[in-house]
């Protein structure tokens, strides 16, 4: 890497470049990349807004109340925590500064995800050299889902993505460096990211295998640091589930929803994929009891079909991961422009595939014990298996794997590697053979 005092880069805060490892005059090609980016995402915004459903629509009236000072409450009043409340916070704050707009929350969206494609050439960095990292960051630049399904919608999923990646890049810089304040560091924005969702809670187990693999620390050090990002997230995350105890009556971490959520992927008739719970499944309707009888009555139907539930978990994965044309649906379209959603379909469907089927490639490109066990990319698959092997305990859906194709892109990158040798993986006497 040469000098970030070239002339050719002195355009860019040399911390920001610095923080980036950008390489000399391949800043122009991310700025490129990062405002073709902004350009497609706020022209999607601008052009064809979209009014928010469903969960959406949730958010949206959630955000609007807190915005208004009402609290974080239902339409009668009653404090809720069905959502968890960090997207609604968010919006709250884009409705405060600029008005109720569906505009202005769909550009800060659009900020959102191209924020995403900065951080996913940043992560790239840990593992890419410059120019194939722009390849990643290119790929998530273009990702119809992306542009198309969570942009102009009032959901998580922007946010979310933002501070997942962040929190790859801190669990990096903490393997390299491991001390507290790098620990707690990384506690902090796993425990920002556990007020949108708490996908991450856990996280800081697999930075501790991180920590491990990465070499120069023993295992007990590994277990402190991990424990104290632990502390830290919990710490982070305690004044919103105190708000839940008190306000709820309940201990409530983070939302309810997770307990019809699991009883909907878990309980009688589960398919693997979303599906509506009969009426008369729980002794009431109230958020609390649904919340808790579901993850009981869940517990107990695994417990007793432990057959049915293994039986499950393919079919999970395959929802989980084999398809992005399900996260394009028809209501997120004006209703002029419906007639282009099979279209749209396939080029997601398309453009996913490609990038799955150029990932697989490049995994068996590269030695598995020999690189993809190894620090630091060994962060790819340890993340990977953590995110399938929380979503195995709900339903599988496309929208879940949304943040993971920055990394799935980046794993993809590596197939343009110049050094790449498609027989690595095997046994050395199969090595030779040609073809």
């Amino acid at each position: 890497m040469m000098s970030l005092k070239s002339t050719h880069i002195r355009s860019i805060p040399h911390t920001l470049a610095d923080w980036l490892r950008l390489e000399d005059d391949d800043y122009k090609w991310l700025t490129l990349i990062v405002c073709v980016a902004l350009a497609i995402r706020v022209a999607r915004v601008v052009l064809f807004q979209t009014p928010p459903v469903s969960d959406a629509a949730d958010y949206d009236v959630l955000a609007w109340r807190l915005a208004q000072g009402k609290g974080y409450v239902t339409a009668d009043g009653t404090p809720t925590a069905f959502w968890p409340v960090g997207y609604p916070a968010f919006l709250a704050g884009i409705y405060l500064v600029f008005g109720y707009s569906w505009l202005a929350a769909g550009i800060a969206n659009a900020l959102l995800g191209t924020i995403s494609v900065a951080l996913t050439y940043r992560l790239a960095r840990e593992v890419l050299c410059s120019r194939l990292s722009l390849v990643a960051a290119g790929a998530v630049a273009l990702l119809p889902s992306h542009i198309i399904s969570f942009t102009s919608v009032l959901r998580n999923e922007m946010l979310h993505t933002a501070l997942v990646l962040a929190a790859l890049i801190a669990a990096c810089h903490l393997a390299r460096r491991p001390n507290w304040r790098n620990a707690a560091l990384l506690g902090l924005v796993v425990g920002v990211g556990l007020y949108v969702r708490p996908i991450l809670l856990l996280f800081p187990a697999v930075v501790a295998l991180l920590i491990m693999i990465r070499g120069g620390v023993g295992i007990r050090k590994s277990v402190v640091l991990a424990g104290i990002a632990l502390l830290i997230s919990l710490l982070t995350i305690s004044p919103w589930t105190a708000r839940n105890y008190f306000a709820m009556g309940e201990f409530v971490l983070t939302a309810t929803n997770g307990g019809i959520t699991f009883y909907q992927a878990n309980g009688p008739g589960a398919t693997g994929e979303f599906r509506f719970v009969p009426e008369g499944t729980f002794s009431d309707t109230s958020e609390m009891t649904v919340y808790r009888e579901g993850i009981q009555l869940g517990l107990k139907h695994i417990v007793s079909h432990p057959e049915q539930w293994i039986a499950l978990l393919p079919i999970k994965f395959f929802h989980l991961w084999a398809s992005d044309r399900y996260n394009i649906a028809p209501s997120i379209i004006p209703e002029a422009y419906r007639g282009i959603v099979p279209v749209l379909w396939v080029i997601a469907q398309v453009y996913w595939t490609i990038i799955v089927i150029g990932a697989t490639l490049a995994a068996v490109s590269r030695p598995i014990l020999g690189y993809w066990l190894k620090f630091p990319a060994v962060l790819f698959p340890l993340t990977l298996l953590y995110w399938t092997g929380f979503h195995m305990m709900f339903h599988g859906e496309g929208r879940f794997h949304i943040q993971m194709i920055p990394m799935v892109a980046i794993i993809a990158a590596h197939l343009l590697r110049r050094d790449r040798d498609w027989r690595s993986w095997l046994p050395e006497k199969f090595r030779k053979v040609r073809g």
